[in-house]
């Protein structure tokens, strides 16, 4: 058997997954970066930012691209969504630097207010850098974990390729990796950062990981019938034969 490098491998990954779920995939960890810098409530059992409208979406995307594709091409995909978050922050970061006024400063009443209102925009895309970091590293050691547990319960529960087996791969393994995203980002910012404790580290991850799987389990279907189509019109079929039946 033929071996291949992992550069090779990554070419044909990203060949072969459609692009628009790339897209979606990579779009979506973008965006919930800019997104974790708005808390939507904080209180001592509970604290989230506005990021979860959208996390799930990563997920849903690599639970059918584990479903076509195998669990490399989502690993691979997943740390492709990374590289492009952490180079995004670092283009905001340069472009705030550069002298210029938002246009949401120009409904300011007075010169004062329109500073605030352009300082306040020029951190929100300038995140602290720990922020930055944070959620990345979260969202890729949650999506290895989502990706390799999709897998393991892939192969020994979704027989048939039935909705109810490809529901419950992934509801098992993005309720893991949600919470690995979640502890490791309140591990690395909240608790050293903000003086969280461990109780409210772990009681907000669970927490957490209880909200973004029911926006999961909402779009499952979605998810589902994605997967079946790329099956039905054969896409990728040229690299499931080189990658994941050798």
């Amino acid at each position: 058997m033929k071996k291949h490098t992992l550069i090779e491998e990554v070419k044909d990954t990203m060949r072969a997954v459609p692009g628009l779920v790339t897209a979606i995939f990579i779009l979506s960890t973008v965006v919930m970066n800019l997104l974790a810098n708005k808390s939507i409530f904080n209180l001592p059992w509970l604290a989230s930012t506005a990021g979860i409208f959208v996390s799930w979406i990563t997920f849903l995307c690599m639970d059918s691209i584990c479903k076509r594709f195998g669990y490399r091409a989502a690993t691979i995909l997943n740390t492709v969504g990374m590289v492009v978050t952490l180079l995004t922050a670092v283009l905001f970061m340069l472009i705030v630097k550069i002298p210029g006024i938002w246009a949401a400063s120009y409904s300011a009443a007075n010169d004062a207010e329109m500073v605030a209102i352009n300082s306040g925009l020029d951190s929100t895309f300038s995140s602290a850098w720990y922020i930055v970091l944070g959620s990345a590293v979260a969202m890729f050691l949650g999506g290895l974990v989502n990706s390799v547990l999709n897998h393991i319960v892939g192969v020994k529960l979704d027989k048939n390729g039935t909705y109810t087996e490809f529901a419950l791969r992934s509801v098992i393994s993005t309720a893991a990796g949600q919470f690995v995203d979640n502890f490791v980002f309140a591990m690395f910012v909240s608790y050293i950062f903000f003086g969280w404790t461990i109780k409210q580290v772990l009681v907000c991850s669970f927490m957490m990981m209880l909200l973004e799987l029911v926006f999961e389990l909402v779009f499952t279907p979605l998810g589902y019938a994605m997967a079946n189509a790329w099956k039905r019109d054969g896409v990728g079929d040229s690299y499931i034969a080189k990658y994941v039946n050798n």
